[in-house]
């Protein structure tokens, strides 16, 4: 009888596109491990997916690594399987006497780091150097640098109304709490330890967010009998939605951005090339407050930190896209003068949007920090669900930050109220009409500009002359009559000007 382990290989080897699949050795405890590219989305020509046979339960784990974080059921369904035959005995996991209470999730696609280290010290790579993985920073403990902590402020924007969520409440009186804005702090229904699950409803998302610091996201959710299609976990943290339907994005310029428990995302509405940021009206309340603004790359993660209380934006078409799908104008409207606080996924789609937003934000905002979640934290939510733990990612430049800050200041822009300017009484090169816009030690070039003024009001003043005659039926020549005059005026006004022989512009 074949094992679980042997008929996800088999099914990985009739997939329709090369899997790429690759054995590895066996760790310190026996386990057999495997890596493929991930058929659950339709293949990444890499080797995301992650496959580890853990003889002692009879158990195959899928685990992609790549950036949609596919779940258990959906690669199963892609290579043809069921949960079910993830299980050496296929009348259930071992242990159990059925398989009806098990969802998507009763397989733990997580694998520890003991796993990976096991795998690494047998030198044999869990991914390709080309395709998503996980970013380990090189430093050491003591390295006070990359280790120094993001202090979050406290909470400015009004909390967002939760609304009807009969999932959320459900899960609150799983757990024995009152449903309420902000992060709630239950009893694990897994393993029972108090206070341990941490829970979020993201009313922008359309979904509750879990998270137990001792137990497996995966567990949690079964403990809660989640079901299935509306259960996803990326091992961390997991989530639960209202429906089906998952969740919608509406961007002011009309594009909707859907996305579903299983992560398809889909556009409809206005899909131009370029679109505003998500959410940019609480930027500009944000820098109407004095508040930092957060950059996060996706649209969920923003829709987390704006349920905390925070001001929250995001671009169209996913991390590697911003600098090619943001419209510049309006992030300039939304951002000019902010203090940006941007928050980079530690994955290589992260490092590609933390170079693009550098470059596309630095000339008009008022400063620029990257953070990224700390500990085993993957991104805005990972770290939201722990407590907001930050940790700020060290300047890649080798100037001092006084220095940078110098440097970067003459490029900045601000926006400034009419009403808050004051008036001052100009100088004029010719009273009344033209007023001292340059100083005449400027150079050279100032005189083509005085002179070029000079013209304009001439002609100007000559054609109304001239239609002042016509209007009246006298015959007049407006080159003989104004025009030289006038010239003649000006242009020694001008050369006055230029010499500087009248500060007040007066002859």
């Amino acid at each position: 009888m074949a094992t679980s382990y042997e008929r996800v290989l088999e099914a990985a080897r009739r997939y329709s596109r090369d899997p790429r699949l690759q054995e590895l050795p066996r760790d310190t405890s026996g386990r057999q491990h495997a890596q493929c590219s991930c058929p659950a989305h339709d293949g990444d020509g890499g080797t995301s997916l992650h496959i580890t046979y853990d003889q002692s339960n009879g158990k195959t784990m899928l685990h992609c690594f790549g950036a949609e974080h596919c779940d258990a059921a959906a690669i199963a369904d892609a290579l043809g399987l069921k949960i079910i035959d993830l299980f050496d005995q296929q009348s259930g996991p071992q242990g159990h006497a059925g398989y009806s209470s098990y969802n998507s999730y009763s397989c733990d696609s997580r694998l520890t780091a003991a796993d990976l280290a096991s795998i690494r010290h047998a030198n044999a790579p869990l991914l390709n150097r080309n395709e998503t993985t996980t970013i380990t920073p090189t430093h050491t403990e003591n390295s006070a640098e990359i280790r120094q902590q993001y202090a979050m402020p406290k909470p400015y924007l009004e909390p967002l109304v939760l609304g009807q969520s009969p999932m959320f409440a459900a899960i609150c009186a799983a757990i024995a709490v009152q449903p309420n804005i902000g992060l709630l702090h239950g009893t694990c229904p897994n393993c029972g330890t108090a206070d341990s699950l941490t829970v979020l409803y993201s009313p922008l998302e359309s979904a509750t967010l879990l998270r137990c610091s001792t137990c497996q996201a995966d567990d949690v959710l079964n403990a809660l009998n989640a079901p299935a299609t509306l259960a996803r976990s990326n091992g961390y943290e997991a989530m639960i939605y209202d429906s089906e339907r998952g969740t919608a994005y509406e961007y002011a310029d009309g594009l909707i951005v859907r996305r579903s428990p299983a992560k398809r995302i889909s556009q409809s509405g206005n899909t131009a090339d370029k679109h505003p940021l998500w959410m940019a009206a609480d930027a500009k309340r944000a820098v109407a407050l004095g508040k930092p603004v957060y950059l996060i790359e996706g649209e969920k993660d923003a829709g987390t930190l704006r349920a905390l209380g925070y001001a929250a934006v995001t671009a169209a078409g996913g991390g590697g896209n911003f600098a090619t799908k943001l419209d510049l104008d309006s992030a300039r409207l939304a951002l000019s003068g902010a203090d940006v606080v941007a928050i980079m996924d530690k994955d290589d789609t992260g490092t590609r949007w933390k170079e693009q937003v550098a470059q596309t934000l630095t000339p008009f905002v008022r400063s620029l920090t990257f953070i990224q979640a700390a500990g085993e934290a993957h991104d805005a939510s990972d770290a939201a669900m722990s407590g907001l733990e930050f940790e700020i990612l060290p300047s890649e430049s080798s100037q001092p930050e006084s220095e940078l800050k110098t440097e970067l200041t003459p490029r900045a822009y601000s926006l400034t109220r009419l009403a808050d300017v004051e008036p001052e009484r100009p100088l004029w090169l010719w009273p009344g009409h033209h007023p001292r816009l340059l100083r005449p030690q400027q150079g050279a070039h100032t005189g083509w500009l005085v002179l070029g003024c000079a013209v304009v009001q001439s002609n100007q003043r000559s054609e109304r002359r001239v239609q002042q005659a016509a209007s009246s039926g006298r015959q007049t020549t407006p080159k003989a009559t104004a025009g030289k005059q006038e010239v003649r005026q000006h242009v020694v006004v001008a050369v006055a000007g230029l010499c500087g022989s009248s500060e007040s512009g007066e002859l």
